[in-house]
């Protein structure tokens, strides 16, 4: 044991401490930062597929642009073909198209509470509808049959813009979306000379149409029977709703821009957030990439340069029975060590990071189930084995050549 850390001190005694120093911090840093890209990937992708997610599906609603002509009349088609719902079904990322019904009928709503009329809270209604699976309601809520309360969705926007504008402007009180689901709507329907008082219900919110909802089922029974009929609707929509699976539906965009149909920007932001987020893993994975190639390059080229210097010490340590296996052993035990060292101070970078990524998440309401803690150690001890054994080999390669 003595004349192994004799001969020990004699072959670590040409290292030079400020290089090892850098290449220690520098493989710190680069394992930190691809272990961090890791376990991001990993939460980035569960987020932007979570129906929660504000950076996962995109629903966009698209129309025909309105120009002067329009206004004048003169160019009367302003809905979509069915031609042209197969070429936007066929774009890449795009998972479903669906055509917007309206009414053709008059409609007027009020509010009721205990099966009393509320006075002041009455108004005109328009009512769209779109098929159920693009509806967030499911069955049985959204179901209608005959003869039942009409399930009604509501623009969010609308009931904001009715607490913080209308109503302080009236001197109503303001209404929670808990509360309205408890107070029923008297829709009352005419067309045809004739007039139907109908109960509608609210079963929920949405933050993806901005219109006032109804079940197809019930608007296009309702547009039967009430509709009128001087001012028939033709069965292509005026509107569509296109729901992409694409975090970069390209191929759409460009078909929505060469043919001058409109849809909020503001929908197409996951595609933006798309943009951004690989911008900034791609960064981090090169920048992570440079830092810890140049890191156990200079480690190499260290311990080469070591080596090469005690040529002299390993030949004589060989010509008196040292083995081979001992020198390697003696310039890889510090390997060993630091790369340990490394490894620790990765996990508690891995630990911070997942840590704060659960927070972000959790503060835009998107809860990650992925063990982010877990996959950031699994990486950083998968990439740091890579580097031993690689180090590991290239040290015994020049002990070898020394020795030949």
């Amino acid at each position: 044991m003595k004349e192994f850390l004799l001969v020990k001190k004699i072959l670590t005694s040409e290292r030079n401490n400020l290089s090892s120093f850098f290449s220690f911090i520098g493989q710190i840093t680069g394992l930190a930062l691809f272990s961090t890209l890791i376990f991001l990937l990993f939460a980035y992708n569960e987020a932007a597929n979570s129906k929660d997610s504000a950076i996962g599906e995109n629903y966009l609603i698209v129309n025909k642009k309105i120009s002067l002509l329009n206004t004048l009349n003169l160019q009367k088609n302003s809905t979509f073909s069915n031609e042209q719902l197969s070429e936007i079904n066929s774009c890449t990322g795009v998972e479903a198209v669906g055509g917007f019904q309206r009414n053709n009928f008059q409609a007027t709503g009020s509010l009721l509470f205990n099966d009393a009329e509320i006075n002041g809270f009455q108004t005109d209604l328009f009512m769209e509808s779109v098929p159920n699976n693009f509806v967030e309601i499911g069955q049985p809520e959204w179901n209608w049959n005959e003869g039942q309360e009409i399930p009604i969705i509501l623009p969010a926007e609308f009931l904001n813009l009715y607490n913080l504008n209308y109503a302080p402007s009236r001197g109503f009180p303001q209404i929670s979306q808990s509360m309205l689901k408890l107070i029923r709507l008297q829709i009352k329907i005419t067309g045809q000379n004739k007039t139907h008082l109908y109960i509608g219900k609210i079963v929920g919110f949405t933050h993806r149409i901005q219109s006032i909802l109804v079940p197809e089922k019930f608007l296009l029974w309702a547009n039967n029977n009430f509709g009128n009929p001087n001012r028939q609707i033709k069965d292509e929509p005026q509107r569509i709703i296109i729901k992409t699976n694409s975090k970069n539906p390209q191929e759409l965009i460009e078909y929505l821009n060469t043919h001058q149909l409109e849809t909020n920007q503001e929908l197409l932001k996951s595609t933006k957030f798309y943009f951004l987020v690989i911008s900034i893993f791609t960064s981090i994975f090169i920048l992570g990439f440079i830092i810890l190639f140049n890191s156990i390059s200079s480690s190499l080229m260290h311990f080469k340069l070591q080596i090469e210097k005690l040529t002299y010490e390993i030949q004589t340590l060989k010509l008196l029975g040292f083995h081979e296996s001992k020198l390697v052993q003696i310039f890889t035990l510090p390997m060993l060590i630091k790369n340990g060292f490394v490894l620790l101070i990765a996990y508690l970078f891995v630990y911070i990071g997942s840590t704060w990524t659960y927070q972000l998440f959790n503060s835009i309401q998107v809860e990650l189930k992925s063990p982010l803690i877990r996959l950031g150690l699994i990486s950083a001890t998968i990439i740091q084995l890579i580097i031993i054994a690689i180090s590991f080999s290239s040290i015994a390669k020049e002990i070898k050549k020394e020795n030949s």
